[in-house]
């Protein structure tokens, strides 16, 4: 529904700074519906200040086509790199993705602590957790991109009846049957990303997305702990089989 393209935010001077901009698609930049989306991402994610998420730093419009800014990360998604290496049959080391998964953590902590300027509690849930909006960074760190779709209390926008959001492989179970969005759902989509990410499979991975759904409510997940991964101790293997 939008693309991301690499900027440049030109001030007074010789002040530069290279940024990205998201931008909707031609065929719905006009779309009042997905403006205000945009509208509400930018509103929602510009409150979360960590430097495990993706900064947002402006909502702005150019010829009646609006576009949200944002800090440029210059890496890959963690999809990507882990991806990357296995087409050369090389995996990621246990010790790089614990750090990685460690800063999406924290990233994901902050946001469920985010408050609105008043000091309320937004209680707002990313609900789109996955390999895909993790970014690596050239610098090591990890952050939490992609607010698209976060449910809080000063929402304009919501989910209708029926609509379904998200990436259905890091779906909670109650995000599939159409229950309220909480910290929780969160918590357990980056525990599927993290099994993932160190086993190199996914328990629900199926052809089509009944055959997930169905996976998704019936198929035991078999636990970490009982794999003796090597490099992955047993205490953190029991946190992410608890998530």
């Amino acid at each position: 529904m939008a693309e991301v393209h690499v900027a440049r935010l030109v001030g007074e001077g010789r002040f530069k700074l290279p940024v990205a901009i998201k931008v909707p698609t031609a065929d719905i930049a006009d779309d009042p519906r997905f403006i205000d989306m945009l509208r509400d991402e930018a509103s929602l994610s510009s409150l979360v200040k960590s430097p495990y998420v993706v900064q947002t730093l402006d909502f702005a419009a150019h010829e009646g086509v609006h576009f949200l800014v944002m800090e440029l990360i210059v890496g890959v998604s963690l999809r990507t790199l882990v991806r990357t290496r296995r087409k050369v049959s090389l995996e990621v080391p246990i010790p790089v993705l614990l750090s990685i998964l460690r800063d999406a953590i924290r990233g994901l902590a902050a946001t469920h602590q985010t408050r609105s300027p008043q000091g309320d509690s937004m209680k707002l849930v990313h609900r789109d957790v996955s390999p895909h909006n993790i970014l690596v960074g050239v610098d090591g760190r990890a952050r939490l991109a992609d607010f698209g779709i976060a449910h809080a209390t000063q929402r304009h926008t919501h989910t209708a009846t029926g609509e379904v959001k998200g990436k259905l492989l890091y779906f909670a179970p109650e995000q599939l049957q159409g229950a309220a969005a909480d910290a929780r759902g969160d918590v357990f989509s980056l525990g599927m990303v993290a099994y993932e990410i160190l086993t190199g499979s996914h328990p629900f991975a199926a052809d089509n997305p009944l055959q997930i759904a169905m996976k998704m409510t019936d198929t035991p997940i078999p636990t970490l702990a009982s794999m003796n991964l090597r490099g992955l101790s047993s205490a953190i293997a029991a946190v992410i089989d608890r998530a």
